[in-house]
């Protein structure tokens, strides 16, 4: 799979998504693929189980940082785990939310059942 380019960041009249936690969840071989890119900064990162690439959106309150854009290369063969939690510039009530914080511990085989694809 591929993942296109794309901000983390969306102007808000209440919060703004601030900064990315990208928490990987399983390692890819370096000629796999699958690599995080952030095509502006010239930055591609391998992502390894355990490393949490970490990043801002904005260069301050509603401003776009254009260097944010990220996206993740297609892989060659196998699977990719990832997950995300933002933090927001203030509190967003719970019905709002995106995503709910998630913590998983990295594990070896496949992902838990309850996770599902």
């Amino acid at each position: 799979g591929k993942y296109e380019p794309h901000y983390d960041w969306a102007k808000s009249v209440s919060s703004e998504q601030e900064w990315t936690v990208l928490l990987c969840l399983s390692s890819v071989a370096d000629d796999q693929g699958g690599e995080t890119v952030f095509p502006r900064a010239n930055i591609v990162v391998q992502p390894k189980e355990g490393m949490a690439i970490v990043f801002k959106n904005t260069k301050s309150l509603h401003v776009l940082d254009q260097d944010s854009l990220h996206g993740g290369a297609p892989l060659k063969y196998g699977e990719k785990w990832n997950s995300n939690q933002w933090i927001f510039s203030q509190d967003v009530h719970f019905a709002r939310r995106v995503s709910l914080p998630l913590l998983l511990i990295p594990w070896g085989g496949d992902p838990p059942k309850w996770l599902g694809r």
